[in-house]
């Protein structure tokens, strides 16, 4: 416990197990005395868990003493210590005797017996299993004579933390001790696992690590028998797995005769045969075909049981079916036919067996309903029971079944999206712990997992893993995984711990995208449909376009990245609409299939410095764009990308790097921009029509306003290096307004987030968010825990509902703000850089919030 906060939780969320109890509380016994405690240093504790009663269990501590002087005084030392707490009583056994004294341990009384035997002190809190073990010991039995006990004990390793042995036989009947219901009439019938396990434990701070081998007696009606001379094999089902998923259970054979002949003898050792063929009798007669025969026919070397859906205690989710094929034409031949001798049989239309899942306009899926609803179980044993196949389809090369279309939907649009678990970066990390071939591999996201746990659990576990959900959610994941080789197995289990929990986002779907983004994603109208898709690039100059299901249309890598804003014109006056951005060498004018227009790309003759601007001065799609340069000169270029011979602006000072303005008020145009040190004030032809009369050090991040005229003159509001806000009225005259401290990298904007029709200052510095009305007074301010690197962002909903967000990076976390200061409901949420917010589809009900994420997903949210 002093080392990690794993074993902590792991007791908040099983009830502080007897085990940990049990050894805390002689710990703290024996170091309440120097002498014992002095004797227990650097010695190996040992203890052995078995049955005390009706479903309930207990251990046996040993402690071994080399001498005897030792051993006499062990004794001399534990009497002495338990006479402070109690009576100490003492009974013979032959020639052993066993002390014993009633103990106050978690505030109700356990009695404590010990004794010394064979040069071991012997403790425990059950009298029945002390008596036993001192029994065997006079007898002089012995663990390590078990022939398949000595067989792993020779491969324990040294210098762990502890060495695991699990007798095998018995370790069903004892998971059976904590679950419930079906679960526990699994388990209890699923005795004759194998026979020793032996498994090498290492604590880290952030993990448990155990691995070792298990030893199964070819000789016994052993079930892990069953893959016997089997080579381990490489398991890519998480290729398809959803990202979302709860658990899986993979299975991976390179003989998959061997093992149905495998298999079927340990049916009929056990007893279970008959069971089987009844069950085989029932597919057949349903599909007309051998179950075994047809799927070996057109399978690979993996299935899985996939689950999906178990978030939360008390909820159930989805079960799938997957089995990779070695052709999916025949394995869709093979099904057809099973359906076509079903549908003969009941009478019916075989069409009436497809269903389509139209994931868009342009994208399908065939899923068809099947007869038989146990096929996991019949092909691939117990272990597959839980899985329903009503319905199958493909994905890939991979088919899979599923108890509903809902859930087999669900499991394609994941693909679809590129969400799959091999693409989660959690999973990814989560990978360097395991081996990379098996053949048996179970895994489960244990925060997607609550509800698979809380079901299979007997009531007080429930309760606790209910109550102590927090703690529950640390563990990141779990793994188990056999791997047969030679005539042993090799096991590796895998706990991953973070005493942080790790939120997963709750999205109506994800995206995978080549890699992360910092770029605020464009919600862009696709004319053919009336519907908004998504435009987005990465951090390798990648574009993307992505239709509101989340599918990318196409994307298309760029030499470098887009400065300023993508705009959407429509360049042949037909209704189609095209993409008008720039990056730092070129103007890109491309159409909605991304291919280039016109003469498009246009190269600049110097550098961009800012992004383009694109007006339509009366509103007739006679566009003009505007683009400073490094040269100093502001560009002007109609759509064709011909540059505008009556623009008569001579140059900027300095650089421009804010984005050009434009403003009209009083039937008069305002093109206006700033260097470092000036702003300008132009007409349509680039002619100076303001001159300020005074000049300031401009502040680097910040847009140019507009102030309207309403109860004041028009004018343009901005700010220096010192954050001071400076308006510029148009005829020429400044004035200042202080409002803060704050620095030169700070961020500034002027919306109206209350609706009243007049603008509000919106400072951003660092990691305080402040905001003022025209008048300067202050209307809220929101302290962020770090800094931020993206100004803030607006949005405008109704009349009366306007918001501001922020983009924490360092955490990960983007904050939508109510116009009073308050964090609007069920934020905030996870996502790494600016986002958007609007509707995907014409009339829909809900807004949908577009952002991109540490994981190099794109994340669609629905904001209520």
């Amino acid at each position: 416990n002093s080392r990690t906060g794993l074993w902590t939780d792991l007791n908040r969320v099983f009830g502080t197990g007897f085990l940990v109890r049990q050894v805390e509380y002689l710990d703290s016994l024996f170091d309440q005395d120097p002498e014992i405690s002095g004797l227990a240093a650097d010695r190996g504790l040992c203890f052995s868990i078995h049955p005390s009663g009706q479903g309930s269990y207990d251990a046996v501590f040993y402690m071994g003493l080399s001498r005897a002087a030792e051993i006499r005084d062990a004794g001399e030392l534990m009497h002495r210590i338990m006479s402070r707490h109690g009576h100490v009583r003492e009974r013979s056994m032959g020639r052993v005797k066993i002390y014993e004294t009633a103990l106050n341990m978690d505030g109700r009384k356990r009695e404590l017996s010990w004794a010394l035997s064979n040069g071991l002190l012997m403790m425990s809190f059950s009298p029945i299993l002390l008596e036993n073990a001192v029994t065997q010991s006079a007898a002089g039995s012995n663990v390590t004579e078990d022939a398949a006990f000595q067989r792993v004990h020779t491969t324990s390793g040294s210098n762990v933390d502890a060495n695991v042995y699990i007798n095998l036989t018995f370790l069903p009947r004892y998971l059976s001790s904590f679950t419930k219901g079906e679960a526990q009439g699994f388990l209890k019938d699923f005795s004759d696992l194998a026979n020793w396990a032996e498994l090498d434990l290492h604590l880290r701070d952030d993990a448990l690590m155990m691995n070792g081998f298990s030893y199964s007696n070819i000789e016994e009606d052993n079930y892990l028998n069953v893959f016997s001379g089997q080579s381990p094999v490489n398991i890519g089902v998480e290729s398809v797995i959803p990202g979302f998923t709860s658990a899986f259970l993979a299975m991976g054979f390179s003989d998959k005769e061997a093992f149905n002949a495998s298999y079927h003898k340990w049916l009929d050792n056990t007893g279970r045969l008959k069971d089987y063929n009844r069950m085989k009798d029932s597919f057949i007669r349903l599909t007309g075909a051998d179950p075994v025969e047809t799927f070996h026919s057109f399978m690979e070397q993996e299935v899985a049981m996939v689950l999906t859906g178990w978030e939360d205690p008390g909820e159930t989710g989805e079960s799938f079916l997957v089995i990779k094929t070695q052709s999916r034409s025949m394995a869709s031949e093979s099904l057809l036919g099973m359906l076509e001798h079903h549908a003969e049989m009941q009478g019916n239309d075989a069409d009436s067996y497809k269903q389509v899942y139209q994931v868009d306009r342009e994208t399908s899926f065939d899923i068809y309903s099947f007869p038989f609803s146990n096929t996991g179980e019949l092909l691939f044993g117990m272990l597959f029971r839980p899985v329903q196949t009503s319905y199958y389809c493909f994905v890939g090369n991979y088919l899979v079944f599923g108890e509903s279309v809902s859930g087999l939907s669900g499991f394609i649009h994941a693909n679809v999206l590129n969400q799959t678990l091999s693409e989660n970066r959690r999973f990814i990390d989560f990978s360097d712990n395991l081996v990379s071939r098996n053949n048996l591999f179970f895994y489960s996201s244990v925060p997607r997992s609550a509800g698979l746990f809380t079901g299979l659990f007997r009531e007080e576990h429930r309760e606790n893993l209910a109550g102590g959900l927090e703690s529950f959610r640390k563990f990141q994941a779990v793994s188990l995984q056999f791997s047969y080789g030679r005539d042993m197995l090799y096991n590796n289990i895998f706990l991953k711990y973070s005493p942080v929990i790790i939120e997963e986002p709750r999205t109506e779907w994800q995206t995978l995208l080549d890699t992360i983004i910092d770029f605020k994603p464009l919600l862009t109208l696709n004319h053919n449909t009336g519907e908004n898709e998504i435009f987005v690039q990465d951090l390798n100059n990648t574009i993307y376009l992505i239709n509101n299901t989340g599918r990318i249309l196409w994307k298309k890598h760029l030499a470098s990245e887009i400065m300023g804003d993508v705009h959407q014109i429509d360049y042949y006056n037909n209704g189609r609409l095209q993409f008008l951005f720039n990056t730092r060498e070129q103007i890109f004018l491309i159409d909605r299939n991304s291919n280039d227009v016109g003469r498009y790309p246009i190269r600049l003759p110097s550098p961009a410095t800012n992004g383009i601007a694109v007006f339509d001065y009366d509103n007739d799609r006679n566009y003009r764009i505007f683009v400073a340069c490094e040269d100093k000169s502001v560009v002007v270029r109609s759509k064709d990308g011909n540059i505008i011979s009556g623009w008569e602006f001579t140059g900027t000072e300095h650089n421009v790097h804010h984005r050009i303005e434009f403003f009209r008020t009083g039937g008069r145009d305002y093109i206006v921009f700033a260097d470092r040190q000036r702003v300008y004030i132009t007409d349509r032809r680039g002619r100076t029509r303001v001159r300020p009369d005074a000049s300031f050090p401009v502040s680097l991040h910040n847009p140019i306003a507009f102030e309207a005229g309403r109860s004041a003159d028009p004018r343009l509001a901005l700010t220096d290096t010192l954050g001071q806000v400076w308006h510029i009225y148009l005829n020429g005259k400044t004035e200042t307004l202080s409002l803060g401290d704050y620095s030169a990298g700070h961020f500034f904007e002027y919306h109206d987030i209350t609706g009243d029709g007049s603008g509000e200052y919106i400072f951003l510095d660092d990691d305080r968010l402040d905001v003022y009305s025209r008048d300067g007074s202050a209307l809220f301010s929101h302290a962020l825990e770090v800094p931020v690197r993206h100004a803030p962002l607006y949005f405008h909903f109704s009349r009366s509902d306007r918001k501001l967000g922020v983009v924490s990076q360092d955490r990960g976390q983007i904050f939508l703000f109510n116009s009073n200061g308050e964090i609007y409901n069920g934020f905030p949420l996870i996502g790494r850089a600016p986002f958007t917010i609007g509707f995907l589809q014409p009339g829909q009900g809900n807004f949908h919030l577009i952002v991109g994420s540490d994981s190099n997903f794109l994340y669609n949210y629905t904001v209520y």
